[in-house]
């Protein structure tokens, strides 16, 4: 990487962080380049707009979730539905550890904030939840094709549900401060969402 182009994805960083915690409203320019260290014409120097920042941090968090989440699903060591629900199970897990996500609802959040004033946001969010049933359809495939779960079962569709079952749980957990959402999500996924498809 070039020195601008690693400095620019310093900044591209911190405004994840700092948008994650704090939200896209919350979050200033100013707060950024302080951060950061730099003048605030660099920043324009970098990014068009605020809301050309916030697609940018948009791609960059979803390139890290997406080949996180591609990695757990297709892992050939282990067989497709346990792939789901070992993805999830690490999720919940790395909350109770260490109160983190790789994989959560900024996506979601960001949107919410602002997809109806921003519609090139909203359609990068948008492309990540495809891109997220995409990768858990393929597996739900794989499963079905195996025999896992039956054949008439509308995979698109289960992958639809498990990830906003697991959005659900997160915004409840953001509201509550309370992890119940997650485990409860867990038990459904596993006892009745999986075990019964």
């Amino acid at each position: 990487m070039t020195k601008k182009e690693l400095k620019k994805l310093e900044i591209i960083k911190t405004g994840f962080f700092l948008m994650k915690s704090k939200g896209y409203n919350g979050t200033g320019i100013n707060e950024i380049i302080h951060t950061v260290g730099i003048p605030k014409g660099s920043f324009y120097y970098y990014f068009e707009s605020k809301e050309g920042f916030a697609i940018e941090i948009l791609n960059y968090y979803a390139d890290r979730l997406l080949q996180n989440v591609a990695d757990a699903l297709t892992d050939p060591s282990q067989p497709p539905l346990q792939r789901i629900l070992k993805l999830y199970k690490r999720q919940v897990a790395d909350y109770l550890d260490n109160s983190s996500f790789s994989y959560g609802a900024f996506g979601t959040r960001l949107c919410q904030e602002i997809g109806s004033r921003h519609t090139l946001v909203k359609n990068a969010a948008e492309k990540v939840y495809k891109d997220l049933i995409g990768l858990h359809n393929q597996c739900l495939l794989e499963a079905s094709a195996k025999g896992d779960i039956g054949r008439d079962i509308d995979t698109a569709k289960l992958s639809e549900f498990i990830i906003y079952s697991w959005e659900g749980a997160l915004m409840r957990l953001n509201g509550s401060k309370n992890a119940d959402s997650l485990q409860t999500f867990n038990d459904m996924l596993q006892d009745v969402v999986l075990k019964r498809a």
